[in-house]
């Protein structure tokens, strides 16, 4: 018996953040790239400017998943490790640094959510499905 290679098809999709402050709208859009390889692009808007983005990528290396995260304003991308996987949620985690290191998704019937955090603190996001 073939064992079912774990996969993040729930999260693709053009989803706007339902619990943002007042005065700005995010959202974040994902997509399968190939097999094992996920690109999610994360922004937030103000008064029609964008004022953050981000680039994530879910990809599949040697048996080991990995998110990356990309934001303009730093050098270098994030990598966080799974931690935890099953159909409807995953977390990545990152313990060397200080925030976030762990990012926490879980699709909640048409909705999905996520939190973002560390051992002090912790941003909730609730997200509906555009598309």
């Amino acid at each position: 018996m073939q064992e079912e290679t774990p996969n993040f098809d729930w999260l693709i999709g053009q989803w706007e953040r339902v619990n943002e402050e007042k005065g700005k709208n995010t959202f974040e859009n994902w997509e399968k790239i190939k097999e094992g390889h996920y690109y999610g692009f994360g922004f937030t808007m103000r008064n029609g400017d964008t004022i953050t983005q981000e680039k994530m990528t879910i990809i599949q290396s040697n048996e080991e998943w990995k998110l990356t995260v990309k934001v303009p304003e730093d050098t270098a991308a994030v990598d966080f490790d799974l931690s935890n996987l099953n159909d409807n949620e995953f977390t990545f985690v990152n313990k060397e640094i200080d925030f976030p290191n762990t990012i926490h998704y879980w699709k909640n019937g048409d909705q999905i959510q996520a939190t973002v955090a560390n051992s002090e603190f912790q941003i909730d996001f609730e997200f509906k499905r555009l598309n």
